[in-house]
């Protein structure tokens, strides 16, 4: 029997296990729930091992993750209904005040359903007399709702208490021990944030000239003779992945294109004041200053408290023993108490722009956060076709159900890799979008590319290798598509 089972999923996690129990200690099992904290004992020399090594956690058992959704959406939807029966002003048509935040807290529920179970497998396996859980940081998905811990580390201290097993939840500040880096925003998120920021100061058709340079898609081709240039498109949030070919050939051809993207300055996501045009450069958009109503925040609060406490679904909520809506709770209010304001600033961007730019169609990379879906539906109540471009696997191959309530039930058509790709039968929610196959124009662009050679490296007898690395290092927020595993790490 272990003595002391410590989970650690910080690189500062592992400094403080090493002053606290010793680079090697025979009465304690130290497991790192993700790869930088695996990496930072190995470079750290502290005795550590993988949960990969004692979880097999590609056969883990859960509920399917559309029972738990469908779960979550009816006391979401209760949530909505109850409180724009006593607050009007919370009251939207189409995707309300957390139905519109479907997809974060499908990837939340499934986060606190996946790294809750590793702990508890791991337990099980384990048999310890002790159990602590070191934390440094509330992962950036929770920032700002109120965690003083994890979610998952609040299901799994409820699990444990339950059980009669003592817990020792410690969290320590990340600027406390020197050497350890400070808590930066996944590498790759970091980038494009920096890269965004530096594109929304050029005009956009120079910034797509450059990314772009002289890539060409052949599928367009036969178009050339069509006249262009009455053709409006604006395209919302980004014009890259596979719009940047499609854009690019659009744009040699006379259409007058815009582009709405999101303001990085703004703490809760929502569109910019201000289009980005092919012809025209940067236009303002006139929005009218939001009127809030005193008190609205703390009233919704006070509602929601009222219904956690009362309603019906909370049993419903719990899967195999792990409590996510007690995890969540602090969460789903958060985004309750904010929504209201976002989405009145959100509709009144959406509307300036659709009235400025008069599209006939708007294209979007996702549909997935609160100002995707209010565009969409306003959208829908001007008939103006909205077209989705698929960006990754998983579409029509894989069990993610958060699709059925995202691309496939907001956009009129859903471009997608090949016929194979296909709407998924019995939805969560009614499918709108029809799937038309037309391959990857970013695939195409590339195909046509002349191909990089690395002579230098040659001749110096150098190894390159790819490395198909994950979005974070902590890999566990998007565990609504990918099982969290450190073993893949260990080469």
């Amino acid at each position: 029997m272990t003595v002391n089972l410590v989970f650690v999923d910080t690189h500062q996690g592992v400094v403080q296990a090493r002053a606290q129990y010793g680079a090697s200690n025979p009465q304690v099992a130290l497991i790192a729930l993700s790869a930088e904290a695996w990496e930072a004992s190995a470079a750290l020399e502290v005795d550590c091992r993988p949960i990969s090594s004692v979880v097999d956690v590609e056969n883990r058992m859960f509920v399917p993750q559309r029972e738990a959704l469908a779960a979550w959406i009816d006391a979401l939807g209760d949530f909505e209904s109850r409180l724009a029966g006593a607050l009007p002003g919370c009251h939207f048509e189409g995707p309300g005040i957390l139905m519109s935040h479907i997809y974060q807290l499908a990837l939340a529920v499934n986060a606190v359903r996946h790294r809750t179970g590793l702990m508890i497998a791991a337990t099980a396996a384990l048999k310890p007399a002790e159990i602590t859980v070191i934390e440094s940081r509330i992962d950036p998905w929770f920032e700002g709702t109120g965690y003083d811990f994890n979610p998952w580390t609040l299901a799994f201290r409820a699990w444990l208490y339950a059980r009669g097993i003592r817990a020792n939840l410690l969290r320590v500040s990340a600027t406390k021990f020197q050497g350890a880096p400070p808590p930066p925003l996944p590498v790759a998120q970091s980038l494009y944030l920096r890269a965004l920021g530096w594109a929304r100061k050029k005009p956009v058709l120079r910034r797509l000239q450059r990314a772009l340079g002289e890539l060409r898609s052949g599928r367009l081709s036969r178009y050339r003779s069509v006249e262009w240039s009455d053709v409006r498109v604006l395209f919302s949030d980004t014009a890259g992945v596979n719009w940047s070919a499609v854009y690019r050939r659009l744009n040699d051809r006379g259409a007058r294109l815009y582009l709405l993207e999101r303001d990085l300055h703004d703490p809760f996501p929502t569109y910019c004041e201000e289009v980005n045009s092919n012809r025209e450069g940067v236009v303002g958009l006139p929005v009218s200053e939001i009127a809030y109503a005193a008190g609205e925040q703390a009233e919704i609060s006070a509602h929601f408290d009222r219904w956690a406490q009362k309603t019906a679904g909370r049993g419903g909520l719990s899967f195999t023993g792990i409590d996510t809506f007690l995890a969540l709770q602090p969460y789903v209010r958060a985004l309750a108490v904010r929504a209201p304001a976002l989405l009145r600033k959100t509709d009144a961007i959406v509307a300036s722009a659709l009235d400025r730019v008069m599209p006939q169609a708007v294209c979007f990379f996702a549909i997935a956060h609160p100002y995707h879906m209010r565009m969409a539906h306003a959208c829908a109540q001007r008939g103006i076709p909205v077209v989705c471009y698929q960006h990754g696997g998983a579409y029509g191959t894989h069990e993610v159900p958060v699709h059925d309530l995202i691309e496939s039930a907001h956009a009129d058509y859903f471009m997608v890799y090949g016929p194979g790709i296909l709407p998924r039968q019995n939805p969560l929610a009614a499918a709108k979008a029809v799937y038309v196959p037309v391959g990857s124009a970013r695939l195409d662009a590339l195909r046509n590319k002349p191909a990089r050679t690395f002579p230098s490296a040659k001749r110096a007898g150098k190894l390159h290798v790819v490395w198909a690395g994950d979005f974070s290092m902590r890999n566990g927020i998007n565990a609504g598509t990918e099982i969290e595993d450190t073993a893949r790490y260990r080469i």
